[in-house]
């Protein structure tokens, strides 16, 4: 199969709702026909990206660059490089990602109880207020 393209195609998720499905096709000679071979995204992965996710799902845990370029027997700057770009993917590769989304997820959960706690102080000290100075003597 030769001249691979992308191809998107609506599905309908709701009663007036759709979502765009994207399909990879490629031209497939002995049936002189496009076939679909899969999901564009799937598709698209390089086969650098997909020795990294093949590792990391047979190994079971978040790995540092240097663990993956050892057993990959490539170099580290370049899985370094490739372990950023998938990061922005949001694709958590390492240990150092696991670790900071987890900080990030617990600093998000902080931050929400903490406007919470600010809420209930301002309407208590609003509550307090009234009650000082909404007295006649």
């Amino acid at each position: 199969m030769a001249g691979d393209v992308c191809m998107g195609a609506w599905k309908q998720t709701g009663r007036s709702t759709f979502k765009l499905n994207h399909l990879a096709l490629a031209w497939d000679n002995s049936l002189a026909t496009w076939a679909v071979i899969g999901d564009a995204d799937e598709v698209a992965i390089s086969a650098e990206r997909r020795e990294v996710l093949a590792l990391l799902e047979q190994i079971g845990r978040p790995m540092k660059p240097h663990e993956i370029a050892g057993l990959l027997d490539k170099k580290v700057n370049n899985i370094r490089q490739l372990a950023f770009q998938m990061a922005l993917l949001g694709e958590r590769i390492t240990a150092q990602q696991a670790a900071l989304a987890s900080r990030l997820q617990a600093a998000d959960t902080l931050l929400a109880t903490l406007e919470s706690q600010q809420k209930m102080v301002s309407a208590s000290l609003e509550g307090l207020s009234l009650t000082l100075y909404g007295r006649k003597e």
